[in-house]
């Protein structure tokens, strides 16, 4: 490998990322579930 690579999983998966697409992954997954919290909170949830 010539770049830097993250590896994640869970339980019997694993994943390979390239390292800036992992990054734009994992803001991109923070964002929606900060917006589904902010409206299950408005709902009262």
């Amino acid at each position: 490998m010539k770049r830097e690579a993250v590896v994640t999983g869970l339980y019997n998966r694993i994943e390979v990322w390239d390292s800036a697409r992992w990054d734009e992954y994992k803001k991109r997954t923070e964002r929606s579930s900060q917006e589904i919290a902010e409206r299950m909170n408005d709902l009262g949830i």
